[in-house]
C-alpha cells in the first residue's frame, strides 16, 4: 500500500468515523446508526480508496455529500453531526485533489443554502472506466519443443537423418529443472 494511500485511508477513516459517532447520549450512537445508508456510503468511499479508485472515490465522497444534506434536510439527521461529516467528506476530497488526483469541482454554499454549479444540466458526463483486476495476469507458459540443432561449423557432409547401422542418433537432453527459464513475477505498483 502507498503512503498516499495510506494516508488517505488514515484521514478518511479518522474524520469520518470521529464524525459518525453520536454525541450527546448515553448510549452510543453514530449517525450512521440512525442512517444506515451512511455506513453503506462510508463501506463505499472505504473500498475505492483501498482499490485505489480514486476517481471513483472522489465521485462518491461528492455523493455522500449530496445524501448527508439530503438527511438533514428530511431531519433523519442531526444539524451538526451533517456539518461535521460533510466537513470531514470535503477534507477528503480536497487532500485527494491536492495528492495529484482529477480536480473536482465541490459544491459551495450560497447564502440561501443552495450549492452552485448543482444545477442539473440534463447532460451525462462520461467517464472513462478501468477495469483492474486484484490478480496479476498470468505470464505465457512456454511451449515444450525440441531446441534447434546447429550444424557444426567446418562440417562438409551433409546430416543424414538416418544413422547407419551399430550408431545411434544424437540426442540432446532438456536442461534441468534448474537451468529452465522461468517467467518473471507479475506485479502490479
Amino acid at each position: 500500500m502507498s503512503r498516499r494511500t495510506r494516508l488517505a485511508r488514515a484521514l478518511a477513516t479518522a474524520l469520518l468515523a470521529g464524525l459518525l459517532a453520536g454525541c450527546g447520549t448515553t448510549e452510543a450512537r453514530s449517525a450512521a446508526d440512525d442512517v444506515p445508508a451512511l455506513a453503506a456510503a462510508l463501506a463505499e468511499v472505504d473500498d475505492a480508496m483501498a482499490a485505489r479508485r480514486y476517481p471513483a472515490a472522489q465521485r462518491l465522497l461528492r455523493q455522500l455529500i449530496a445524501d448527508v444534506r439530503r438527511f438533514e434536510e428530511t431531519g433523519d439527521l442531526d444539524g451538526a453531526a451533517a456539518s461535521d461529516i460533510e466537513a470531514a467528506a470535503r477534507a477528503l476530497l480536497r487532500e485527494l485533489t491536492r495528492r495529484g488526483g482529477p480536480a473536482t469541482d465541490l459544491p459551495t454554499a450560497t447564502s440561501d443554502g443552495a450549492d452552485e454549479g448543482d444545477e442539473p444540466t440534463g447532460e451525462a458526463t462520461p467517464r472513462p472506466h478501468k477495469s483492474r483486476s486484484s490478480e496479476p495476469t498470468p505470464a505465457p507458459t512456454p511451449e515444450s519443443t525440441a531446441p534447434p540443432t546447429a550444424e557444426p561449423s567446418g562440417t562438409t557432409e551433409p546430416l543424414d537423418p538416418t544413422p547407419t547401422a551399430g550408431t545411434e542418433p544424437a540426442t540432446e537432453e532438456a536442461p534441468a529443472p534448474s537451468e529452465q527459464a522461468t517467467p518473471a513475477a507479475v506485479t502490479t505498483p
